[in-house]
């Protein structure tokens, strides 16, 4: 039956490794075909000691390859293919073209990652989805050296870091980075601000006239403003 495949499925694919495991698909790629969620892709690597390496790829390749299974063969197959072509690119060992290093943040090292498969010979990216969590301030947000503050400074260097990086090794590309729900304006007791209506998009790219706050006839709101104590629908 379909869980017991499912169950060896998982089996076969968590001996792959944490860092090739699927640990579930970003919902903004739900749907999109040939999508595969990696933790870590400059720290993977076949998990088995050099010596065993070919033996245990040799019997994982026999018994997905021999799977008649619409669901295990193809999965197992397909999987094994992605794992060769991961460590194709050797993301580990990946140095930035551009002249800022990327910061030694999840999400500084998460871009660099991105940018090694972008660049890469070895695959052909058509898109990636990579998390910067813990903007959820409710309270103690701080101005200058608070929580924002230290998501804003990595969010700023990793993007600078990123851009720079592929406007050296000549790539195309479009970023786009949004959150998934807007702010008040106005703070709340708590020093912390609550979830409002109000957000943005920040788009990036060499194909992108940036430069520009859109659209251009956004109104000035102020805390004052009745929409600034609006909260979420």
């Amino acid at each position: 039956t379909e869980p017991v495949f499912r169950e060896h499925l998982d089996r076969g694919l968590a001996y792959l490794g944490k860092n090739m495991y699927l640990e579930g698909l970003p919902r903004l790629l739900a749907g999109a075909p040939q999508t595969l969620p990696i933790r870590n892709p400059g720290a993977y690597s076949f998990p088995a000691p050099p010596s065993l390496e070919a033996l245990r790829r040799a019997r994982l390749e026999l018994v997905y390859g021999a799977s008649g299974d619409p669901v295990l063969g193809p999965a197992g197959r397909t999987t094994l293919q992605a794992a060769d072509q991961v460590e194709a690119v050797g993301a580990a060992g990946y140095t930035t073209h551009g002249a800022v290093p990327y910061p030694q943040t999840p999400f500084g090292q998460g871009l660099k990652d991105i940018a090694a498969l972008l660049t890469s010979s070895e695959v052909t990216l058509e898109a990636a989805h990579i998390d910067l969590g813990d903007w959820d301030h409710h309270d103690t947000m701080g101005v200058l050296d608070g929580e924002f503050a230290a998501l804003v400074a990595d969010l700023a260097s990793s993007l600078e870091a990123f851009y720079l990086d592929l406007q050296a090794a000549g790539v195309s590309y479009t970023l786009v980075a949004q959150s998934e729900f807007g702010r008040r304006i106005a703070t709340n007791a708590s020093e912390g601000t609550d979830h409002g209506k109000g957000g943005l998009m920040l788009v990036m790219g060499p194909g992108v006239n940036g430069g520009q706050v859109l659209p251009t006839s956004w109104r000035t709101a102020t805390e004052a403003d009745p929409l600034a104590k609006i909260g979420r629908a």
